[in-house]
């Protein structure tokens, strides 16, 4: 059975997932959606693949922000970044 619940749409034009919805589907913050108007007035939120699929924000050792990559994604070479 499919979960109806009502949400407010904010000032600054975000709409909250309600709280069951987000601990029934293990939801974090940082994790991608996307959204499609199906008819006016009508709206699909589906959510996209696992954040390990995409490039992550994280400190190194030496105190800079760096982006690691996911663990099947293609080695970075030189001749790859021409």
């Amino acid at each position: 059975m499919m979960a109806r619940m009502t949400t407010t749409l904010s000032t600054q034009g975000e709409v909250a997932i309600p709280d069951e919805f987000r601990e029934a589907d293990h939801l974090k913050p940082g994790d991608n959606f996307e959204m499609r108007r199906t008819a006016p007035g009508r709206y699909v939120l589906e959510k996209l693949g696992r954040a390990e699929n995409h490039a992550t924000r994280c400190r190194s050792s030496y105190g800079h922000d760096v982006l690691a990559a996911p663990p099947d994604a293609p080695p970075l070479t030189p001749k790859v970044v021409k």
